[in-house]
């Protein structure tokens, strides 16, 4: 009975609070708490820490890995709710008015189901736990506890607004707090006499005092402060708290993490001193390995010039040391950066390679390697190999790098430019060689071929050199202390050079041929000679399309000094703008207009030397060339005028507000008032910078008025004038879909219209235009010339006795079908005779219907309903 007493929680008596508290401690709080510590414990123990950037400092799982805690938390969910449910006292359903909480552990449960809910990534059931316990135990140390988790759950919203509110609030209490400690130790220190108060007429108050910010979460305030600080990238803050938090750190590996994070802070506010001393006082924190090494490895990265041979022979320890294998990379690295600072660019090259040779996992660390190789060659301006390395950088980096987008952009930028260089190096090679008389040209061509005969062979021997010294065993079990079979490194390395060398090859007899049919004697000594043979025919193969490179006769000699033209001023614009490299941007400029008198890039060069010299009298030159010479020009225009694109700009502003208040009125179904603001931009103001919008914008307000005539004209207006903008495409895109609608719904003559479907160019071939094969032949010269990437076929069928058709197949769409149709009809040369034949687009299904009654103008007034209007 005393039993079955003590279980009910509406007696605030001793023996029911005792049960309660000690099932709620236990079976509750204690348990789920164990429950997650040990669930975190797996889930940090498997962490990968990444040291090359500011670690966090609390480690939450990502969505990805908080669905490995599921489990485990929802342990602790339910072992808490269950505690709530049964155990408060008295219990809310039965006393619906409750005021107090008797069992003294239920606020602890929701605390901790709160922090289950945060783990699993659930922030809004998490603040709601916590939110409720600061609102319902404003008496208890505890409140101030969910204040901080709430300032936690909110950071990883990302709203840092509320959890800097929520701070402020806390520091103030926690000042407060410390006020009244000071206070109450400077009374009890006063001894002066006191009257004892009197209770008379006063009533005791039920109303209990807010609890005091408790000394015990004064640390936890201080780390949490300092990782807001670092989210919101204000290092100095973040540092100057953690030092506070350090020193209330009891726990040594704690410690060094915090120790750690700080030497990162005090590196990235560039106060490298006091970064190194920091770094140097994690070894004796008792951290983890990989910590220790990073510590030691930033250390030496650090380093700034001076006597580095400490640095250096610590680096050199790590590299005798066996179990620093899978961090070889990253001393290497070190030791670049030690050589490279000390101007010893040499070895710093050397290491780098090195680092990258024996990274094997860590792409993050061979990306970091390539880059520094890319950016030391883009300093000393060798800018194919800088492009090289880039490119390689980017292949291993993670799109989280930092300004992984810059050194995106830089990449792309090097790109463009080593192909304008390329461009300038071969087509002043091919002038070269076209001036020269064809005996002297042959030689030289002999010479190049001979070059790079040479120089493939001798990167085939380095290759076959390597593979023979990476797969010896006996080589690599010295270097590496073990046989070379279980060396992973050389195993990985040997792997990569036998692909490099015989590509893929399965695990067979006979791996080293293609062709794994049994061979005779005589095919076997006969394949010398015929290796031979297959590389003597590979370098005529060379030396002939060297030869047909070479520009012959006036029209291709003009076409390669356009190239280069287009080459000399693109790469100096690249130069100019992106890399802020001035020199070489004049230089590029000069020897454009040094070579040329004129062409298309002749005015724009000595515009960008103007505007490279300008205000320096150097300028004068250029600005008289260009006002001189080329009086007219938009560059003139802004040379009078420097303040001409400031106007542009603000008149299409107000251009701008214009076609707004006309886009206003069609929102509004004011359709006839929009249709005339339309109009009249469209006769008034050619110029406008939205023309293209009132057209597309007119057509719409026919469509609203149901005029389907003029919608479609319009349409097709838009379309034509501005096919390549955005507003002309749209209004493709709606014509197509009212021509597909209105042919399927009413078909003229049993033809569909269908935008997307393959589509032919059919000719109607009668005798006067000559020979069909006359004519194929003029249409196959033709698409080679313009549509050589296309792969178009030529044929030729009957359209009756007396009649032929030309048919080129054949085209994705209607869109790249009048691609053709128009610059055939453009072309004046191979198909001049050509042009008075009827002609047409024609998609297969139509060609179907075409062919059962052969009625050529039946089927043209479809064409030009919907393909010419």
């Amino acid at each position: 009975m005393v039993w079955f007493s003590a279980c009910s929680t509406e007696k605030n008596a001793a023996v029911n609070k005792g049960y309660h508290n000690m099932t709620a401690h236990y079976n509750g709080y204690f348990n789920a708490r164990e429950i997650i510590k040990e669930s975190l414990k797996v889930f940090r123990e498997g962490y990968k820490e990444d040291y090359s950037a500011i670690l966090p400092i609390y480690l939450y799982a990502d969505e990805k890995a908080a669905s490995t805690l599921y489990t485990d938390m929802d342990r602790a969910i339910t072992k808490t709710s269950t505690v709530i449910t049964k155990h408060s006292m008295p219990n809310p359903e039965k006393n619906k008015n409750k005021k107090e909480e008797w069992c003294k552990w239920i606020d602890d449960n929701w605390l901790v189901m709160g922090q289950a809910h945060f783990y699993k990534r659930e922030f809004d059931a998490a603040l709601e736990k916590f939110s409720y316990i600061y609102k319902t135990y404003k008496d208890a140390d505890i409140q101030y506890e969910a204040q901080i988790w709430m300032v936690r759950t909110y950071m990883e919203m990302g709203n840092m607004t509320e959890a800097s509110r929520i701070l402020e609030r806390l520091q103030r209490d926690a000042n407060d707090a410390e006020e009244k400690v000071k206070e109450s130790k400077k009374d009890k220190g006063e001894k002066k006499t006191r009257k004892k108060p009197t209770s008379k007429g006063k009533k005791k108050s039920n109303e209990k005092e807010p609890a005091s910010f408790p000394p015990r979460l004064k640390r936890d305030l201080i780390i949490t402060q300092a990782d807001y600080y670092i989210r919101k990238k204000d290092y100095e803050k973040a540092a100057e708290k953690l030092v506070k938090g350090i020193e209330m750190t009891k726990k040594k590996r704690e410690k060094a993490r915090l120790t750690f994070i700080l030497a990162q802070l005090y590196q990235a506010q560039g106060k490298n001193s006091l970064a190194s001393e920091t770094y140097a006082k994690i070894p004796k924190m008792n951290p983890t390995f990989e910590m220790e090494f990073y510590a030691r490895i930033n250390r030496a990265l650090l380093y700034e010039g001076g006597d580095s041979r400490g640095i250096r022979a610590e680096l050199m320890k790590l590299l005798r040391d066996e179990k620093n294998k899978e961090y070889f990379d990253q001393i290497y690295y070190a030791l670049a950066e030690l050589e490279l600072k000390d101007d010893k660019r040499d070895q710093g090259v050397g290491y780098l390679k090195k680092s990258i040779a024996v990274s094997v996992s860590n792409e993050r660390q061979k990306g970091r390697s390539y880059l520094r190789l890319g950016d030391l060659h883009f300093n000393d301006r060798d800018y194919v190999p800088a492009k090289n390395f880039f490119d390689s950088s980017l292949a291993f980096l993670p799109k989280t790098f930092p300004d992984y987008e810059k050194i995106k952009k830089k990449s792309e930028s090097l790109s463009e430019l080593v192909t304008h260089l390329n461009t300038i190096t071969l087509q002043d090679s091919l002038l070269n060689l076209a001036s020269l008389s064809p005996k002297k040209r042959q030689e030289a061509i002999d010479k190049i071929v001979e070059k790079e005969k040479e120089e493939e062979e001798a990167k085939r021997r380095a290759e076959e050199a390597k593979i023979q010294q990476g797969t010896t065993g006996p080589t690599v079990a010295a270097e590496s202390g073990g046989w070379y079979i279980y060396n992973q490194q050389a195993k990985t390395q040997g792997f990569n050079e036998f692909k490099k060398l015989w590509g893929a090859r399965k695990l067979e007899d006979d791996w080293r041929r293609s062709n794994k049919t049994s061979v005779s004697e005589e095919e076997i000594s006969n394949t010398g000679d015929s290796a031979l043979s297959a590389t003597d025919a590979k370098y005529e193969k060379r030396r002939e399309q060297l030869l047909s490179s070479i520009p012959n006769g006036p029209e291709q000699i003009s076409e390669s000094k356009k190239k280069l033209q287009e080459a000399y001023y693109k790469s100096g614009v690249i130069f100019k703008d992106r890399f802020q490299q001035k020199d070489l941007a004049i230089k590029q400029f000069k020897s454009l207009i040094d070579r040329f008198d004129y062409g298309e890039y002749v005015l724009p060069a000595n515009y960008q030397l103007y505007l490279i010299y300008n205000p320096s009298p150097q300028s004068e030159a250029y600005k008289n060339t260009i006002l001189n010479d080329y009086a007219d020009s938009e560059y003139a225009r802004l040379i009078r005028n420097p303040n001409a694109m400031k106007e542009e700009e603000e008149l299409e502003k107000k251009q701008e507000v214009v076609y707004l208040q006309a886009y206003k009125l069609y929102r509004e179904k004011r359709y006839s008032e929009s249709l005339e603001a339309c109009n009249q931009i469209i006769q008034s103001e050619p110029q406008n910078s939205y023309l293209s919008r009132y057209y597309f914008l007119r057509a719409m307000n026919y469509g609203e008025m149901k005029q389907m005539d003029k919608l479609e004209s319009s349409l097709s207006e838009c379309a034509e004038k501005y096919a390549a903008e955005d507003t002309g495409k749209e209004a493709q895109s709606i014509l197509d879909y009212l021509r597909n609608k209105r042919s399927k719904e009413n078909p003229i003559q049993g033809f569909v219209y269908e935008a997307e479907a393959e589509h032919y160019f059919m000719m109607i071939f009668t005798s006067d235009l000559g020979s069909i094969n006359d004519g194929k032949a003029a249409f196959s010269d033709f698409n080679s010339q313009y549509f050589s990437n296309a792969d178009l076929k030529v044929s030729n069928g009957f359209l009756n006795m007396e009649t032929q058709t030309l048919v080129v197949k054949q085209f994705p769409n209607r869109k790249k079908a009048m691609e053709y149709y128009q610059a055939y009809k453009n072309e004046n040369d191979r198909l001049k005779k050509y042009k008075g034949a009827t002609c047409f687009m024609i998609t297969g299904k139509n060609n179907a219907a075409f062919m059962l009654e052969r009625d050529v103008e039946k089927y043209m007034s479809f064409f030009t309903e919907n393909y010419l209007k």
